[in-house]
């Protein structure tokens, strides 16, 4: 009984404001959702279906209260942040898978920016594709196949101050570009004699 008495105070308080709403000549850009949000004192969430103080509902462009507490909309803020994590994380991991090329060159660029050196742009899908024609599909220190399984290597590493350029990059297989580590061109072809 008490609740239908406060919703019928409710019902006269708004009703009167729509009245002086229109005695006033508000134009309809929502001064009255404006004004019946204000005169509120509580409200019925939509999400949890619990009456809550006017209070605990956000205000959308100083205009009106949402239907949904502040409460519920965090809790679902991070049930969807949570699913799109995982969803864009699936995402990029088949993207690498299906696109290998492009990820080595993103990993080379992302290197070249962490260590501060010079990069022009150059290196692309069809530059890459373009020096693995000139190698003829082979590696450049040992001379064996490269198909997809090749890695970019940087004749003067970045640990060196070498850049991310098509001058100084070469492809090779893993075993030479993991034998050669941080060492230039020349220093490597030096090592390689002696071992």
């Amino acid at each position: 009984m008490l609740r239908l008495n406060s919703l019928i105070q409710k019902i006269c308080l708004v009703t009167s404001s729509i009245l002086f709403v229109g005695l006033f000549n508000f134009s309809s850009t929502g001064s009255e959702a404006f004004l019946f949000n204000n005169i509120m004192e509580s409200k019925i969430c939509k999400q949890c279906e619990i009456e809550k103080p006017i209070s605990e509902f956000s205000i959308v462009k100083s205009k009106y209260h949402r239907n949904i507490c502040i409460q519920c909309r965090s809790k679902r803020g991070k049930e969807i942040r949570g699913t799109k994590k995982e969803h864009f994380r699936q995402y990029f991991s088949n993207w690498r898978k299906n696109n290998p090329l492009n990820t080595k060159i993103k990993q080379a660029n992302g290197r070249a920016k962490k260590y501060n050196c010079i990069s022009d742009g150059t290196i692309t899908v069809e530059s890459i594709r373009n020096l693995l024609e000139i190698q003829n599909n082979k590696c450049s220190y040992c001379s064996c196949d490269l198909k997809e399984d090749f890695q970019i290597d940087h004749k003067i590493p970045f640990s060196k101050k070498g850049s991310n350029t098509l001058m100084n990059i070469h492809l090779v297989c893993e075993k030479c570009n993991l034998e050669k580590g941080d060492k230039t061109h020349e220093q490597y072809l030096e090592w390689e004699k002696l071992h």
